[in-house]
């Protein structure tokens, strides 16, 4: 397994990202975290910049553009971004926004508030030793 190094947090909620970078920091404080907080600096970071991440938090609901509007339109212009680097954040984790993420081939799906316990299992899950 690797070690987890960098991770794009894609969060417009102050308190959950303070929260986050919390258990991330406990986790390891030697992960880097860049964050952005809405959905459409989130789309021109990840049209222009070289994907480099090896983990992409996105919330779902995020001003401008929501995580599936990103994805939509990073698809339509065949710039994926591969589906095993990204994990979905919600506070519903309703059957719907589960069967979106999975046609964009994203399997880990994490409902808020973020427990430690569950993000050390999808970071698990996605390869990397903790």
């Amino acid at each position: 397994m690797k070690q987890l190094k960098k991770i794009l947090y894609v969060e417009d909620n102050v308190d959950d990202r303070f929260f986050m970078k919390y258990i991330l920091n406990k986790i390891d404080p030697n992960i880097t975290i860049d964050e952005i907080d809405n959905g459409e600096d989130a789309l021109n970071y990840l049209r222009t910049k070289k994907n480099n991440y090896e983990i992409i938090f996105l919330d779902i609901k995020l001003p401008k553009l929501s995580a599936f509007e990103i994805l939509s339109i990073l698809d339509n212009e065949h710039k994926q971004i591969p589906s095993d680097k990204i994990c979905i954040l919600s506070t519903s984790s309703t059957q719907r926004d589960i069967q979106t993420a999975q046609r964009y081939g994203i399997n880990q799906f994490i409902s808020k508030p973020i427990r430690e316990d569950m993000l050390k299992t999808t970071i698990s899950r996605l390869g990397f030793s903790l």
